[in-house]
């Protein structure tokens, strides 16, 4: 479906007293444009106009118009669960990985989300790590370390010989 009609629904769903020239403004859509998706709405039985007087109108969210958002807030928690997952299971292997090979993992990052879904993954399974938010925090004496970082700034780590990855590499 169209994200711009997702868009309207949302913003219907939340405040039924608006009129097209608000949903525009809040959809950043033209009001041509929000008068035409609306208009499909209705057609597709998303939403219900509902005449208040002989100039006001009420735009009503349906029962299929709710049904379509939550399909799309699910297919939404979906990805984003599957992300999560992902995420952790690429810290784990890597833990595991470079800690059977006698590496320290170290985290290098800013406390972020996911630098919590990380040491989730690290904790879960029971992996000792550090954490530097800056590359100007390591310790000279890097050997030993092994590096997980996502943040773009630290892609140029390999320059200081500090064995790393990225996390979002797929190498």
């Amino acid at each position: 479906m169209d994200e711009r009609i997702i868009n309207i629904l949302n913003i219907l769903e939340s405040d039924d007293t608006l009129t097209q020239r608000d949903i525009a403004e809040k959809s950043n859509v033209g009001l041509g444009t929000v008068n035409s998706l609306i208009r499909h709405c209705v057609n597709k039985g998303l939403v219900k106009v509902k005449k208040l007087n002989s100039r006001n109108i009420q735009y009503l969210l349906t029962p299929d118009g709710m049904k379509e958002i939550t399909k799309r807030s699910i297919k939404y928690i979906q990805k984003s669960y599957q992300a999560i997952v992902e995420i952790q299971d690429r810290v784990r292997c890597i833990a595991e990985d470079k800690v059977g090979q006698g590496k320290k993992i170290v985290l290098l990052s800013k406390q972020d989300e996911i630098y919590q879904l990380a040491i989730n993954a690290l904790h879960e399974n029971k992996f000792d790590f550090q954490h530097y938010e800056d590359i100007e925090q390591l310790p000279e004496e890097n050997e030993g370390l092994f590096v997980i970082y996502w943040d773009p700034k630290y892609c140029a780590i390999e320059d200081i010989g500090v064995e790393s990855m990225n996390l979002f590499s797929k190498k």
